[in-house]
């Protein structure tokens, strides 16, 4: 005999959405062979199992419609402390089935990118800067190499590249 309870949880955020425990026999050689066997036996049409799984569904859509708001500044504050990346993966786990939200994310997350390459473009333009008075110009230029024209420290960017090939 077995006892076996399934969760459907956010390991992240700790969040239990759903839960069920099934009661479960088999029958074999040795212990291993029977908790097999008792394994075998779990059937996903069983209601209780379909039950669970749907409860879950709809806890984990209630979780993100109501915490939306709570989840989009926490990602914007990741952005702030540069975490980017982070901030990136927290808005873009919001499940489609939640569509305001996951549109509202889709949006922040384009803006945490804009930062995120700025924040990029600052630092190489920074690191060109420290290898040019190191007299390093390929690791300079190899820096500059990096920035998009997208972002606005692009044309200074352009200026310091001009710099290094005058030299």
């Amino acid at each position: 005999n077995l006892d076996i309870t399934l969760y459907i949880a956010d390991n992240m955020t700790q969040s239990i959405f759903s839960s069920t425990t099934l009661s479960l026999k088999g029958v074999g050689k040795n212990p291993t062979k029977a908790y097999m066997s008792a394994l075998k036996m779990i059937n996903y049409k069983r209601p209780e199992l379909k039950s669970f799984v749907e409860k879950g569904k709809n806890q984990i859509i209630e979780y993100y419609n109501s915490k939306c708001d709570f989840i989009l500044k926490d990602a914007e504050s990741l952005a702030g402390r540069k975490q980017f990346d982070e901030a990136i993966y927290t808005v873009t786990s919001i499940p489609d089935i939640c569509k305001e939200c996951y549109l509202k994310g889709k949006d922040v997350a384009i803006n945490i990118f804009k930062q995120k390459l700025e924040n990029e473009c600052m630092q190489n333009i920074a690191d060109a800067r420290t290898a040019k008075a190191k007299d390093n110009y390929d690791l300079a230029a190899s820096y500059l190499s990096n920035i998009l024209p997208d972002v606005s420290c692009y044309n200074d960017a352009q200026i310091l590249l001009k710099e290094i090939e005058d030299h």
